[in-house]
């Protein structure tokens, strides 16, 4: 802590005697504010490192718990997903990767992420195999359950996660001095942990490349800003989520506002602003799927892996529109794909268009944190074929909201951790629970200011009603007829929170453009 007499001192110590000159009772000072920085500085070091701590405890603990597929054959689950691309992405050549070949059964975890993933996947791989072979020997490394492989795994998950998601989320929470309680609730967020750490996936990657563009972007680094996030879009595509907002950022932000510049001088450097946006954009593309692009039919099974519509508008219990609507009205049954497909692109845009004309209109910092949980969450809600994992893509730019509004970002943290509580059972790690429920805890107790009655007796039923939900999960007996009863009590519940949350942020974000002069945050002129 900063020492009392650092903090407290007083102008009269510059009034002593030997220090009437100014000069002299300058250096006095500067020497105090220098001090005072230094002890600042120092605190902020020890308590990131504290969290950095914590976070690192935490990480260990959930990935002593199982895995997606353990002891799960034929197809055993994400984590062979993950070890199987490191197998075919060492021993193929890259023109394979995304082909189905004798080699690469496609229908056997066939590689279906970006290139950046592949070669991610590729890194990991040639490690693994100076470590040990037989971990990604093809074909014969299937479904392998080694120990040491599996410490193995765990550790590339917690070396990432430290060097490219934390201090990602330290920097962007470096303008709000001494607020520790909020950085610590935005690093450990239960969400992410238990889907990377538990499960077992590598979403804090592409979510780390979108918080370091989300930081250059705010502080008007543009082409680094995009340059992140066109990594982050290449390693997962769920990155789409991001887009749009991003998009119209960038294009109102190129657009000029100096006073005293003719409409042509204004028109000719949006056209310069754009275009050198487009060179680092199409550049990075280019050099990043250039194995690619020398065979348009392998280009082509690449994308075409990458977007697999045949699967349907969702997959299991997924706290959306479809799934929910599909409860009462079974619309799998009486539409087919490309109406559906069709639809859902339709709902994600209009869901998405209020917020997006504001942010052109104002495109502040808050603004865009605004949209982007916006935008993913209309995503998440209407898109077409949604995982339950993708409600990250929401959660993750809400956490740079909680400053703005703490109870109901909070509360919708909370929602979207029990919202993939179905995946915890399904991995057999019911006590990730507990984890969901010390946060929730954590949050009521770090709150800077103390609940209205109204927000506190909400906060305490949506608890309530979780943990009802969870409990018929983890104890409750089905009935025959509907074996997926408590799984669907989970997502319609979890769908409603959503969206109360997704009207919540569009309400505030109309209410402050149209009430404040700023709406939402100043904009500089450029």
């Amino acid at each position: 802590m900063i020492p009392r007499k650092v903090v407290l001192f007083q102008d009269y110590e510059l009034k002593k005697p030997g220090r009437s000159n100014p000069t002299k009772a300058a250096e006095v000072y500067q020497q105090k504010l220098d001090t005072l920085r230094q002890w600042e500085a120092n605190d902020e070091l020890y308590y990131v490192g504290g969290i950095a701590g914590v976070f690192l405890a935490v990480m260990v603990v959930v990935s002593a718990g199982n895995y997606s597929g353990y002891q799960k054959p034929p197809m055993h689950g994400d984590f062979e997903a993950q070890r199987h691309w490191m197998e075919i992405s060492i021993h193929l050549p890259v023109k394979e990767w995304y082909m189905n070949t004798t080699q690469n059964d496609l229908n056997y975890w066939g590689l279906d992420y970006p290139p950046l993933t592949a070669y991610h996947s590729y890194l990991l791989g040639k490690i693994s195999h100076s470590i040990h072979p037989t971990w990604v020997a093809l074909t014969s490394s299937r479904g392998i359950e080694d120990p040491t492989h599996l410490a193995f795994m765990r550790v590339t998950v917690i070396v990432t996660m430290l060097a490219i998601y934390f201090p990602a989320v330290i920097y962007l929470l470096s303008p709000i001095k001494g607020q520790y309680s909020l950085v610590a609730l935005a690093v450990l967020y239960p969400g992410l942990i238990f889907v990377d750490n538990g499960h077992f996936q590598y979403n804090h990657i592409a979510l780390g490349f979108f918080l370091w563009s989300l930081y250059h972007l705010q502080v008007r680094n543009y082409l680094w800003g995009s340059f992140f996030f066109v990594l982050a879009l290449n390693f997962k595509q769920m990155e789409l989520y991001h887009a749009l907002p991003i998009f119209v950022f960038l294009l109102s932000r190129s657009i000029p506002h100096a006073p005293g510049l003719s409409f042509l001088q204004k028109s000719r450097l949006f056209i310069i602003n754009v275009l050198k946006l487009g060179i680092v954009v199409i550049a990075t593309f280019v050099i990043l799927w250039s194995p690619f692009l020398t065979d348009l039919t392998v280009l082509k099974q690449a994308i075409h892996r990458l977007f697999p519509f045949a699967r349907g508008i969702f997959e299991d219990k997924v706290a959306n529109f479809w799934c929910s609507l599909n409860v009462v009205y079974k619309i799998k049954d009486r539409f087919e794909l490309a109406v559906l497909l069709r639809a859902s692109t339709l709902l994600v845009l209009s869901s998405s268009l209020p917020s997006l004309y504001i942010l052109f209109r104002r495109p502040s910092e808050k603004n865009l944190r605004t949209a982007l949980t916006i935008g993913a969450l209309s995503f998440y809600l209407f898109s077409f074929q949604v995982h339950e994992k993708s409600i990250l893509m929401a959660a993750i730019p809400a956490l740079f909201l909680l400053n703005d509004h703490y109870s109901a970002v909070s509360a919708f943290l909370d929602a979207s951790s029990i919202s993939m509580y179905t995946l915890c059972l399904k991995d057999e790690n019911p006590e990730i629970l507990v984890l969901f429920i010390v946060y929730h805890i954590a949050s009521r107790l770090l709150a800077d200011s103390v609940e209205t009655t109204l927000v506190s007796y909400s906060r305490s039923l949506q608890l309530a009603i979780s943990l009802v939900i969870c409990s018929l999960q983890l104890f409750g007996q089905p009935p025959e007829r509907y074996p997926h009863l408590f799984e669907l009590f989970n997502a319609v519940f979890s769908f409603g929170l959503f969206s109360l949350f997704w009207l919540y942020l569009n309400f505030w974000l109309a209410y402050e453009y149209f009430t404040t002069p700023s709406g939402g945050g100043k904009v500089k002129k450029q």
